[in-house]
């Protein structure tokens, strides 16, 4: 049996413990969290893509894609700007900024392989569209309605500071090149675009704020990382 001085022992310690607070959780396994999840479908054919690889980078943590194109990575620090990589077999690769403001953490995301947004630059009077220095963006105005998280807004004209023209999509999601500001499909495309943080700048008479994108000091601006051989989608809300 354990004797009375060995049970006071052990009862000292474990004040001592408690006192210096040897006892008490980490703060870092309270801190708020958020998660992001999706699926990702070919542009085409609509179909899910199994086995792609999602990344969020800046933490290491990477899941893949099951049959319905679906995946969820949890535990991001809610206050912290992340980029989500994706890796699909035959696509170029591909970056979201996530935003640590961003509310509605669920993308949807439509690949386009090589060819077809090769074809999208000739559309729009180019020759290239991504190389091994240069990458694609991707840039979306939407809408603010609670019941429709993905409506365009329109008459929104966009700049890049790198100085690529911008090419905006008709309603049939191609390039329209006498269009100059966002329709109903509200995204524009800027190809071949020097690797690095750019910005991009949404000309309109409202207030943008980021959605998936990066914040930025100047008003209605967002930051987007580009990548050689890559694709980067940006989106701000506008009322």
């Amino acid at each position: 049996a354990m004797s009375c001085v060995m049970k006071r022992r052990y009862a000292l310690v474990f004040l001592m413990l408690a006192a210096c607070g040897g006892t008490d959780a980490d703060p870092s396994d309270t801190a708020p969290t958020t998660h992001v999840e999706g699926a990702i479908r070919d542009a085409v054919s609509q179909m899910p893509i199994e086995g792609a690889t999602i990344c969020a980078r800046e933490l290491g943590r990477c899941t893949k894609t099951d049959s319905a194109g679906a995946f969820l990575i949890d535990g991001l620090p809610s206050d912290q700007d992340v980029t989500i990589g994706y890796a699909a077999a035959g696509y170029p690769g591909y970056v979201v900024m996530y935003g640590a403001a961003l509310v509605h953490p669920r993308l949807t995301t439509a690949l386009v392989n090589s060819t077809l947004i090769g074809s999208f630059a000739k559309m729009s009077g180019g020759e290239i569209a991504l190389s091994a220095t240069t990458g694609a963006v991707v840039s979306t105005a939407r809408a603010t309605p609670a019941d429709q998280p993905y409506a365009g807004r329109a008459g929104v004209r966009m700049t890049i500071d790198s100085g690529q023209p911008a090419a905006y999509l008709g309603a049939s999601g191609l390039p329209a090149v006498a269009q100059h500001e966002t329709g109903t499909n509200a995204s524009v495309w800027f190809f071949d675009v020097a690797a690095g943080e750019r910005r991009i700048h949404f000309d309109y008479e409202g207030h943008c704020a980021p959605y998936h994108a990066w914040p930025d000091a100047e008003a209605n601006t967002v930051r987007a990382l580009v990548e050689p051989g890559s694709i980067t989608f940006v989106s701000q809300r506008c009322e």
